[in-house]
C-alpha cells in the first residue's frame, strides 16, 4: 500500500513479468470547530442558542453536511456562509433533532465553510421566580466531523443567578464574551450537564425628593423617589401616604421602558393610606416614581384637632419640637402697623391649628431610603419651620446646589433645604403674610443741596435731584411751610409750578424722553434761621419728592446718594455736625484762646450803655456798704475793700449781656429728633411737622473774632 504522492520502482529480470495494481478511494475527514453561545433570558422569551461552525472537508469534496441538537429546541435560522441553506429535518430518535444541509454545489477540499445555527427554548414555568429550574444543557453537534474543537458560553441576565452542576465533558475556561456567566472549552468529546436557574433577590433602594410649597390654601407638594433595583427585580410597589393627602393621586414612572399599569389604594393603618403599584413586567434598573399633591389646609386643621382629642382621651399622640436648626437663622422683619397679617399667625394664636404638615412618601419595600427637603416660599411670605427626622432628631439644613437632579422646577424661591438619612420625616410649617409693596417707579441716584447763608440769618439753598422714572407725569417737592419756593427747572429748563391739591408743588415731567431717561430737576427756595449772632445749631431740612402716576397717585421716591454743601460768612466756624449725614472733610474746632477772645469782644453802643448802667450800679453798692459799716462803728483794711471790689467787679462782669451770649454760644444744644431713613421712603403720608423732625440734619457754629 502506497500513501498518497510516494512514487514507486520496480525491477524486472525477466522480460516475462505481470505487475498488477490495485487502486482504493481514501475516506474523507472533517475538521470542525465549533462556538456555542446560550443566552439565559428573565423575561417569558426563555432561552436562546447560537452555535457558529467553521469546518472543511478532506479527501474528498462534500455534499451535504448532518446537525443534530435535542428535540425540545426549535430551529429559528440556520445560515450557510451568511446564506439561507437548504436543510431538511430527519427522523427524530433518542430526543435528538437530526438536520441535513445540502450544499450546492459540494463544497470542494480545503475550503472552509460557515454555518450559523439559532434555536430557541422555552422551558416550562419559565421565568423562574423563587424556586430554581434546571435545564440540560444543550449540544449542537457534527457526527461526520473527526476532528472537533469546541468551545461553550453561558449567558444570563443580571437578574438570574446560573448554578452548573453534574458537568461531564466540560474544561472551565476564562469567559471572554461581554455579559458571559460561565465559560467551557473540549475537543472531540461528548459533555452533558445540568444548569440550575434562579432569581435574585431583590434589593430596592430609593432616594426621595420633596418640594413643599404652603399657599393661602392648600399645601402643594411635589414628590420623586428615585429608585434603583438590583437583582431579580420587583413587579409592583407599595407606596404609604398620609391619610391628608386623600385618593386623587396619579402615580407617573419616568426614565424605564416598564410601564404603570394599575394603582389600588389599600386600608388606612395609622393614619397612613398604603398604595399598590403594578408594572407591565418586573422593574429593574434605576427609575423615578413621581406624584404632584394638593392638600387643603383646613383638612390638615382637622386633623391637628382630631389628635388632639385623641391625646386627651389618653391615646399615644407625637409631639414635634422645634428644630434648632430647621431654618436659617435671620432677623424676623417687622411688619408695618398698616400692614394686614394672614395665615396661622395673623390673630396672634400660633397655635397647633395653624401648623401644617409637609407630607412624607415611604416605601415599605426598601431596603434603605433616604431624601431630601425642600421649602418654597412667596416674596411676601414668612416661613417657620419645624424639621424632625422619624426619630425625633432635628434635620440637617443642606445646600440648594446639592440637591440630586429633579423632574420639577420650582415656582417660588427655596426658604429652606433639609436632608434624612431614614425614610420619614415629621415637618410642620407656619406662615406669615405681608402687605406687597409696589416696585418703585421712580429712583432719585443723587440729592445734592447747596445752602448759601448770610450774615442777616436767610438761607438761600438749591437742591439738584437726578431722577430717572419710568410711567411718571409729574414730580411733586414737598418744601417746610417756613420755606419759599422761588424757582424749578427740569434739564436747565425753566417749568411752571403749580400747588398740587395733596400738598407740596408739582413740577411737569418731559413727555417726548424714554422710560429710564435720568432728568436733573433743580429746585430754589429760600429759609431763615433765628440763631443770634448766628452762633448755635443750625438746622436744614432736605425737600421731599414724589412721583406722581397719571392716576393721581403719590409714590415716595428713594433717594440713594445725599450731598449737602453750606456756603457761611469768614466769621462762622462750623464746629460740630448731627443727623444722617456726616461731614467730608474735618470741621473747625478752636481751642481756649479764641473762645475767651470771643468773650472779651468789644460790646456795641447799647451794650456799652448796659455795660456802664451795671458798673454805676456796683459803686452804688459798694459806697452804701461802706456807709453801713461806718455807722456801725466797724472798719475795714484798705486790702479787705480791695478785695470786695474786686469779687464785686468779677460778678459784675459775668452778668454782662456778652459774656452770656458767649457762654450760650460755645453751650451745644440738640433740636428735634433725626433719622436716617432715605429721603421719605417711609414718610409720603405723614404731615410736615412729622417730615421736618424726621430727616432733620444740623451743624454748629461759632463766631470768630474780629
Amino acid at each position: 500500500m502506497t500513501d498518497r504522492g510516494r512514487v514507486q520502482t520496480f525491477q524486472a529480470w525477466s522480460d516475462d513479468f505481470r505487475l498488477t495494481l490495485v487502486t482504493t478511494a481514501q475516506p474523507r475527514e472533517i475538521h470542525a470547530a465549533i462556538s456555542t453561545i446560550l443566552d439565559v433570558a428573565a423575561g417569558s422569551s426563555g432561552l436562546s442558542l447560537l452555535t457558529q461552525a467553521s469546518f472543511q472537508t478532506v479527501f474528498a469534496p462534500l455534499f451535504d453536511l448532518d446537525i443534530e441538537l435535542p428535540a425540545d429546541w426549535t430551529v429559528t435560522q440556520l445560515l450557510v456562509d451568511g446564506h439561507a441553506a437548504d436543510w431538511t429535518r430527519l427522523v427524530e430518535a433518542a430526543g435528538q433533532h437530526r438536520l441535513r444541509v445540502t450544499f450546492h454545489p459540494a463544497i470542494p477540499p480545503g475550503r472552509e465553510t460557515q454555518v450559523r445555527l439559532e434555536a430557541h427554548y422555552v422551558p416550562e414555568g419559565w421565568p423562574p421566580q423563587d424556586e430554581p429550574i434546571r435545564i440540560a444543557l444543550p449540544e449542537v453537534r457534527l457526527p461526520e466531523a473527526g476532528i472537533v474543537e469546541g468551545s461553550y458560553v453561558v449567558k444570563a441576565d443580571s437578574e438570574l443567578d446560573v448554578v452548573p452542576e453534574d458537568v461531564v465533558g466540560l474544561d472551565p475556561a476564562r469567559v471572554t464574551v461581554a455579559g458571559g456567566r460561565l465559560g467551557f472549552v473540549y475537543q472531540d468529546t461528548r459533555f452533558r450537564g445540568t444548569l440550575a436557574v434562579r432569581r435574585r433577590p431583590s434589593q430596592l433602594s430609593a432616594t426621595t425628593v420633596c418640594v413643599a410649597r404652603l399657599e393661602p390654601e392648600q399645601l402643594f407638594a411635589h414628590l420623586e423617589a428615585n429608585l434603583q433595583i438590583r437583582g431579580g427585580g420587583i413587579p409592583g410597589l407599595r407606596v404609604s401616604l398620609p391619610e391628608a393627602t386623600g385618593r386623587d393621586l396619579r402615580f407617573e414612572l419616568h426614565g424605564t421602558s416598564t410601564r404603570l399599569i394599575e394603582q389600588e389604594t389599600g386600608p388606612l393603618r395609622d393614619g397612613r393610606r398604603l398604595w399598590f403599584l403594578r408594572f407591565d413586567r418586573r422593574l429593574t434598573g434605576p427609575a423615578t416614581l413621581t406624584v404632584d399633591l394638593v392638600v387643603p389646609r383646613a383638612s390638615q386643621s382637622a386633623g391637628s384637632a382630631a389628635k388632639t382629642d385623641r391625646t386627651k382621651a389618653g391615646e399615644p399622640a407625637r409631639a414635634a419640637a422645634r428644630s434648632p436648626r430647621s431654618a436659617p437663622q435671620k432677623d424676623e422683619p417687622e411688619a408695618e402697623p398698616d400692614a394686614p397679617e394672614t395665615g396661622a399667625d395673623a390673630d396672634g394664636d400660633g397655635g397647633a391649628q395653624g401648623a401644617v404638615a409637609v407630607p412624607d412618601l415611604l416605601l415599605p419595600d426598601a431596603d434603605w431610603q433616604s431624601g431630601f427637603l425642600a421649602i418654597e416660599a412667596a416674596g411676601d411670605q414668612q416661613l417657620t419651620v419645624e424639621a424632625q427626622d422619624a426619630a425625633g432628631r432635628p434635620l440637617d439644613s443642606v445646600d440648594w446646589g446639592d440637591f440630586p437632579p429633579m423632574r420639577y422646577v420650582p415656582k417660588e424661591r427655596i426658604a429652606a433645604t433639609y436632608r434624612h438619612v431614614s425614610g420619614g420625616y415629621r415637618v410642620t410649617l407656619r406662615e406669615k403674610r405681608y402687605q406687597r409693596s409696589p416696585l418703585p417707579v421712580a429712583v432719585c441716584h443723587r440729592l445734592q443741596i447747596t445752602s448759601v447763608l448770610d450774615a442777616t440769618g436767610r438761607i438761600q439753598n438749591e437742591a439738584r435731584f437726578r431722577v430717572s422714572s419710568a410711567g411718571v407725569q409729574s414730580l411733586a417737592v414737598r418744601l417746610l411751610p417756613s420755606a419759599s419756593l422761588w424757582a424749578a427747572s427740569i434739564d436747565g429748563q425753566p417749568v411752571i409750578v403749580q400747588v398740587g391739591q395733596e400738598g407740596g408743588y408739582l413740577i411737569p415731567l418731559p413727555t417726548a424722553t424714554a422710560p429710564g431717561t435720568e432728568h436733573v430737576l433743580a429746585v430754589f427756595y429760600r429759609t431763615e434761621t433765628d440763631l443770634p449772632n448766628l452762633a448755635g445749631w443750625l438746622e436744614q431740612t432736605p425737600p421731599l419728592i414724589e412721583a406722581v402716576r397719571g392716576d393721581g397717585r403719590r409714590l415716595p421716591v428713594e433717594v440713594l446718594k445725599t450731598e449737602w454743601t453750606l456756603r457761611h460768612p469768614p466769621s462762622l466756624l462750623i464746629v460740630e455736625a448731627d443727623g444722617p449725614l456726616r461731614p467730608i472733610t474735618e470741621l473747625n474746632r478752636p481751642g481756649w484762646s479764641p473762645r475767651w477772645h470771643v468773650g472779651l469782644a468789644w460790646p456795641s453802643r447799647r451794650q456799652t450803655a448796659a455795660n456802664l448802667l451795671g458798673l454805676a450800679l456796683v459803686a452804688l453798692l459798694v459806697v452804701v456798704v461802706l456807709a453801713v459799716r461806718r455807722k456801725l462803728g466797724c472798719r475795714m483794711s484798705l486790702a479787705g475793700l480791695l478785695v470786695s471790689f474786686a469779687v464785686l467787679v468779677l460778678i459784675a462782669l459775668l452778668l454782662l449781656p456778652a459774656v452770656h451770649r458767649s457762654r450760650k454760644a460755645v453751650r451745644p444744644t440738640s433740636v428735634g429728633a433725626l433719622s436716617s431713613a432715605p429721603a421719605g421712603a417711609e414718610l409720603a403720608d405723614r404731615g410736615a411737622d412729622e417730615f421736618q423732625e424726621a430727616v432733620r440734619t444740623a451743624v454748629r457754629t461759632e463766631a470768630v473774632p474780629d
